[in-house]
């Protein structure tokens, strides 16, 4: 029986109030759904539309699926939908599920949620969940063809060739007729032919037929790693030098570009490196001769992107202009040869670097930090043709590159972004000089993401062997750098390489290619042989439940391959990530605490980072649990206790004082009412009344100096000692009535405030 739903596109009614879809782990084909979509009450009209059904499971892997959508009615956005078996893996209410509505690649419309719940079976539980995404389950199929295909065809001319030589041996054999006759008048079906000329011939055509398919059938292997020159650009552009003098800075670099098809113009954005300089510097070439045309002045910021557009009043550009600011200038005519062009319109859209446009929808990346005060270049935002906000895109940084991170030179350097239809498409590779040690930053190539921002595929190269490969196509090249993608109205991926620096003699003719991406050209370049593969890992799933062990029982880091051995490192790796959160075991492994002490068995810890200086910490075990917040940097962070209400942090101890044992660790809490509180047990405490045996910060110290009276932990009839607190923070032991050298400071309490 199938569940009725009735879902409303408009989010703040809620029509669907009391159905829950249910399924047990295991259920095959068994679950599904009858669904209404309405809008306002309304049906929604569901006519040139796909409908997907979208979930995220009790764990966090997700389903996205078109393949069980069956319509019924479309203009009453009536159909039934047949969930798959990856929706029932994972036990307990799933945290987000709905349906997606998709047409033309720019409209997207989601339902409200609806509850799906997940229940045991009898036998184990539960199986193994996974993510789960219709589109690429087909670009799977098609892959598995692909090889059936080679190794069908493989297997065919081998046994052709084993039946001829067969053949030919027994021709010998027979004797009397030559081998040739016999051969030609029957073929590898048992066919005779009248002569040798007529085998020849229909062999040609049936193996060239073979041939054709097998080489087809390969398009789809390595595509990413083809490439054609499609144009070749001089870096140095005949009014180079001229700007380069008058505005007195060392060069301008080309850093982004766009092909306006209709007018068949190059557009390339040049920034301005050493000096005080600002203006960056559009250069417009000819897309069939490859000749200069002129160049103008836009802009003073950034650099990573530019568009160029034909809007209903005219043709536009559109650069950074400014701080966070997206500029549009009228280029309906092109500007006079190196003037300086003013922009008609600005837009505050919090644009850091690199954007893009395609078919009403504007991807902009977005300025500040994320996480904390780390500006990582991860988060994009969506907007309509108007700069209406219409969404957020996060794109991790094993993905983009890890800007301001100890971790830079581990991941490909994101370069720049554009629009594809119903995918992004990145250039990334970071400058690599010839000669310079190789690293993952510098990989280059093109990696294909869909519009949630997870990875499709990639294909990158080494940068040392790429130069290698150019200089046996004939290009000088002394550094490659990947600072440009386009994506053209027709789908082809286009990117721009620079492959010589700016001071090299033959600049003034060469120094830029623009490849075609996954060309099929006769003067395809494969550099497929030379593909690189680089230490990445997926934040979800390290971010989702128990840290994984390697072989040894360790945990690693999964970049550096460094042992996680301490909470210090573990802050350091989510710091410089930007992981939200970390979790282990420590029965499982060994990790030492902020104070430098293996965590006891028995404990679950879990990590959660605020803000990448600051991370709350628990402690799980069969007593309960402890939370903690640790801030500060790496080898100085700070570890303070949190109860309801109030805090707790260890009390600096000096001068030989030690704690009595670890549960009456000497700490100062910290109470919201300006209170603070001693307690705790110190041992070998100085008894001469002028040296402190502890410390805290001044502004938890009393507003005066305060003298107490406290028990001895070794007292015998009652036996005491008076304890000092200053208003420098000093904790001093002014009398011990006896030989004990342990103190209680138990019941020492004051407040910070008048």
């Amino acid at each position: 029986m199938k569940t009725k739903l009735i879902l409303d596109i408009n989010k703040t009614q809620y029509a669907q109030l009391n159905s829950v879809v249910t399924g047990r782990i295991g259920d095959k084909v068994s679950n599904g759904a009858d669904v209404y979509l309405i809008d306002g009450g309304s049906p929604y009209n569901l006519t040139g539309s796909k409908v997907f059904f979208e979930c995220t499971k009790p764990d966090s892997t997700a389903i996205r699926d078109d393949n069980g959508v069956k319509m019924i009615d479309a203009t009453k956005g009536h159909f039934e939908y047949t969930f798959p078996v990856e929706t029932f893996c994972a036990p307990g209410k799933s945290k987000r599920a709905f349906f997606s509505i998709e047409k033309d690649t720019t409209t997207r419309a989601t339902t409200q949620d609806f509850e799906l719940v997940s229940l045991r079976n009898a036998l184990d539980g539960n199986i193994l969940s996974s993510h789960y995404i219709s589109d690429f389950e087909k670009i799977s199929e098609e892959a598995d063809k692909v090889k059936d295909l080679l190794d069908d065809t493989s297997k065919e001319i081998k046994e052709e060739i084993k039946n001829l030589s067969d053949r030919f041996e027994q021709a010998i054999e027979e004797g009397g007729v030559t081998p040739e006759v016999i051969i030609a008048r029957k073929d590898s079906n048992g066919v005779v032919k009248e002569n040798l000329k007529q085998r020849i011939d229909d062999d040609f055509i049936e193996h060239s037929g073979k041939i054709g398919d097998l080489e087809k059938s390969r398009e789809l292997k390595n595509k990413l790693f083809k490439k054609s020159v499609f144009k070749k650009l001089p870096f140095r552009f005949p009014d180079y030098n001229k700007i380069v003098s008058t505005e007195d800075v060392t060069y301008i670099y080309p850093q982004a570009f766009t092909i306006d098809w209709d007018n068949k113009e190059i557009f390339v954005l040049y920034s301005p490196i050493g000096g005080a300089s600002t203006k960056r510097w559009v250069v417009i070439f000819d897309l069939e001769t490859e000749s200069y045309k002129s160049c103008f002045s836009a802009g003073n910021a950034g650099g990573e992107g530019i568009v160029v557009k034909s809007e209903s009043n005219g043709r536009f550009l559109y650069v950074k202009t400014q701080g966070s600011s997206l500029g549009k200038f009228s280029i309906n005519t092109l500007p006079e040869n190196l003037s300086t062009h003013s922009p008609i319109e600005t837009f505050d859209v919090g644009m850091h670097w690199q954007f893009s446009y395609r078919n009403g929808t504007w991807l902009i990346e977005q300025t500040g930090a994320a996480l904390g005060n780390y500006t990582r270049r991860r988060v994009f935002s969506l907007f309509d043709d108007s700069f209406n906000r219409m969404g957020l895109l996060d794109i991790q940084p094993i993905h983009g590159g890890f800007f301001e991170s100890s971790y830079v030179d581990y991941v490909p350097k994101r370069q720049s972004i554009s629009l594809g239809d119903g995918y992004i498409a990145q250039a990334n590779g970071g400058y690599y000089g010839k000669g310079e040690p190789v690293k993952p930053y510098s990989y280059q190539g093109i990696k294909l993401l869909d519009s949630s921002g997870v990875l499709i595929e990639e294909g990158l190269v080494s940068p040392d062997k790429m130069i290698n490969k150019l200089e046996d196509e004939g290009f000088y090249c002394n550094r490659v750098e990947l600072e440009g993608i386009h994506v053209s109205p027709f789908g082809d991926i286009y990117t721009l390489m620079i492959h010589q620096t700016y001071n090299t003699t033959q600049a003034d003719q060469s120094g830029v290619i623009i490849f075609k991406e996954m060309s099929k050209d006769e003067n395809t370049i494969d550099f497929s042989g030379i593909g690189r593969t680089y230490k990445g890992f997926s934040q979800i799933n390290l971010e989702t439940g128990v840290y994984p062990r390697s072989g040894d029982g360790n945990m690693y880091d999964p970049l550096t391959g460094s042992l996680f051995d301490s909470l210090d490192k573990i802050l350091d790796f989510m710091t410089h990530t930007d992981s939200k959160s970390f979790s282990f075991y420590s029965s499982s492994v060994s990790v030492k605490d902020i104070s430098g002490n293996v965590i006891p068995n028995g404990i679950y810890v879990t990590i959660n980072n605020a803000n990448n200086s600051t991370f709350f910490l628990t402690y799980f075990n069969l007593k309960g649990s402890k939370n903690y917040q640790i801030y500060g940097n790496g080898g100085s962070r700070t570890q303070i206790e949190l109860f309801t209400g109030y805090s707790a942090k260890k009390l600096n101890l000096v001068n030989g004082a030690t704690a009595f044992d670890e549960p009456r660790t000497p700490k100062i809490i910290i109470k919201s009412d300006g209170t603070r509180e001693l307690t705790g047990l110190v041992n070998n405490v100085p008894k001469d009344g002028t040296v402190g045996f502890a410390t805290m910060a001044t502004n938890d110290a009393p507003i005066k100096n305060l003298v107490f009276t406290t028990a001895l932990s070794a007292s015998t009839a009652g036996g005491y000692a008076t304890v000092s607190v200053l208003t420098s923070g000093r904790v001093v032991v002014n009398f011990i009535s006896n030989s004990s050298t342990t103190v209680s400071l138990d019941g020492i309490r004051w407040i910070t405030t008048d």
